[in-house]
């Protein structure tokens, strides 16, 4: 997961947002997103096609599938609206 995105970065934006007290800033929703989202969103893809998320590898179908419905920068934005 690290590799697919600038985890650095983000990690790093996030941190300097909150200390300048900005905790709802894009960089915040991002980390969030990426993190937290993510892997509470990679549970329900799988509970709801009833597999088992430790089973699945990075190089099946279902990890591009699983990218595709997550949409993590769609959910930064979603986040921010709210």
């Amino acid at each position: 997961m690290v590799s697919t995105f600038g985890w650095a970065e983000i990690l790093a934006e996030a941190l300097a947002d909150r200390e300048q007290g900005r905790p709802h800033s894009r960089a915040n929703a991002r980390l969030l997103a990426h993190t937290f989202e993510r892997v509470f969103r990679w549970r329900r893809f799988h509970q709801a096609r009833g597999q088992v998320p430790e089973f699945t590898s990075s190089q099946s179908t279902d990890f591009a599938d699983l990218t595709a419905w997550c949409d993590v920068e769609a959910r930064t934005e979603n986040l921010l609206i709210l």
